[in-house]
């Protein structure tokens, strides 16, 4: 039986924080000592996470930001892709 939501979540991202503690929190115990620590980000660091994708595995990755022109630009083009296909849409969302 799970007895933490820890033991559901199987994969933690988390970007620029204050302490190991807090670091930890997000993480996993013990994780920031291991070197899982995303209190080392700095504001520079901008798009830029600790991704923990198992049990003493760990990856930074750095995310792509879209200004919203851009990302709708890349949506109309996706639409474009999938002419004849059913896709969700905000007026169908509500509808799920």
């Amino acid at each position: 039986m799970l007895t933490k939501l820890r033991e559901i979540i199987t994969i933690c991202y988390l970007t620029q924080v204050t302490d190991q503690t807090s670091s930890d929190m997000v993480l996993g115990k013990g994780n920031a000592a291991q070197g899982t620590d995303a209190s080392v980000l700095s504001e520079d660091h901008l798009g830029v996470g600790v991704l923990v994708t198992g049990s003493a595995s760990f990856v930074t990755v750095k995310a792509d930001k879209l200004e919203a022109a851009a990302f709708n630009s890349a949506h109309v083009t996706g639409h474009g892709l999938t002419p004849g296909k059913s896709l969700l849409t905000p007026a169908t969302a509500s509808l799920t």
